[in-house]
């Protein structure tokens, strides 16, 4: 048996071909303005693409069937992208909007939740959101063992319900960790109700339509993300809030807001805030390609579970690239410019952090008189207890 056996080969072959070219096309954007020119930077944007990949082909092909849903893990320490939050994990389903599904399963206890239901970009009204249809975990019913049911449909339904309409494409399942070392993972399933039987059997036409998707898919996501920070890189070491997130259908239940770092090896960036009353707040450190500096073994995120307040229930956080002996340090991992991302969830105000860039030599005398301070034995247990942490949450 060989090539040009069966009349499906040539088709196959051209499919396939395409593919791999089109990714040799997509890695040249790693190269292109405005991207840094830096090796850490080109190297990190190349790793970025190939750990996608994955993600297009469970986008496009293995799981791209809406009549026979499966979730599937978006986000991890190993495939990351759009600013992906270290507490959380991510849960996407590829649904038919005008369908109804049940999701079922445990609510575990992470620190917040949410479900939601969003539509392409291409089809949001002006001045609408990607999102149509949602449920946070305040609002979840569940039995007295914590199970759930949770129905995802146009039509209304009592109890667990999540709205769509007929473009909606995706459900979204977050899990957002406070205490990454006591909080339970959810179980969660999806089914489509009326589902009997399998699925379709894989044709020819259907293989190099999902390889032609998984792509494109990967194609739009690298270019958008590459130019998507420019706004922010432009005024750089202060917040801005995000003039597109309702639109990107960020994590419901707050408005982010932004600040692209720049920070030298002998600097260090002083961010200064006291917290409102909220569900949850968090601060995470991404690289220029809106990937998730290494959270396993990098103080690279902060929340409102993990951080050491000061006396007057202040919070002082420092971006530098040596430890610099302050409890809650955001560790650039070699970064010398990137993305910091801000989430107050159900606040009850959206106050913006101040910022200061000083000399890393001149930062003692720039902390307030009596700030927090933590030793080497310290931060050697911080970093033992992320690690078990990420273990635990993703299940590894």
């Amino acid at each position: 048996m060989a090539y040009g056996d069966t009349e499906h080969d040539e088709a196959l072959r051209t499919a396939w071909h395409a593919f791999c070219d089109r990714l040799k096309d997509v890695g040249e954007l790693v190269f292109a303005d405005p991207a840094p020119a830096t090796p850490l930077e080109r190297a990190v944007g190349l790793q970025y693409v190939a750990r996608n990949i994955s993600a297009g082909l469970e986008i496009g092909l293995e799981h791209a069937d809406p009549l026979y849903p499966q979730l599937f893990r978006m986000m991890a320490p190993n495939r990351k992208r759009g600013g992906d939050n270290p507490d959380c994990v991510y849960f996407l389903g590829i649904i038919d909007g005008s369908e109804t599904y049940r999701l079922v399963g445990n609510r575990g206890s992470a620190h917040f939740i949410a479900f939601s239901a969003v539509r392409p970009l291409e089809t949001i009204p002006e001045g609408e959101a990607a999102e149509v249809g949602r449920l946070l975990g305040d609002e979840l019913e569940t039995e007295w063992d914590g199970s759930f049911v949770v129905t995802v449909s146009p039509d209304p339904h009592p109890g667990n319900w999540v709205r769509t309409t007929p473009e909606v494409d995706k459900v979204w399942v977050r899990q957002f960790f406070g205490d990454w070392n006591r909080e339970q993972p959810m179980d969660v399933r999806i089914e489509r109700v009326g589902a009997e039987g399998p699925p379709p059997r894989l044709t020819p036409e259907r293989l190099a339509a999902g390889l032609e998707a998984a792509v494109d898919e990967l194609h739009e996501t690298v270019d958008y993300w590459r130019g998507w920070q420019e706004h922010y890189r432009a005024q750089p070491n202060r917040f801005l809030e995000s003039p597109t997130a309702r639109k990107l259908g960020a994590a419901p239940g707050g408005l982010p807001q932004h600040v692209y770092f720049m920070v030298q090896p002998d600097e260090a960036l002083l961010i200064e805030f006291t917290p409102p009353e909220c569900s949850y707040w968090n601060f995470e450190l991404n690289t220029y390609w809106m990937t998730s500096i290494d959270y396993r073994y990098h103080l690279s995120s902060i929340n409102g579970s993990q951080a050491v307040l000061e006396e007057d229930g202040s919070v002082i956080l420092v971006v530098a690239h040596d430890d610099p002996g302050v409890p809650n340090w955001l560790a650039t991992d070699g970064h010398c410019e990137g993305h910091i991302g801000l989430r107050w969830m159900q606040a009850d105000s959206q106050p913006t952090p101040a910022t200061r860039l000083v000399k890393l030599a001149d930062l003692p005398a720039a902390l307030p008189p009596g700030a927090r301070r933590i030793d080497e034995a310290g931060r050697r247990e911080q970093l033992r207890l992320r690690r078990i942490g990420v273990d635990r949450r993703f299940r590894i």
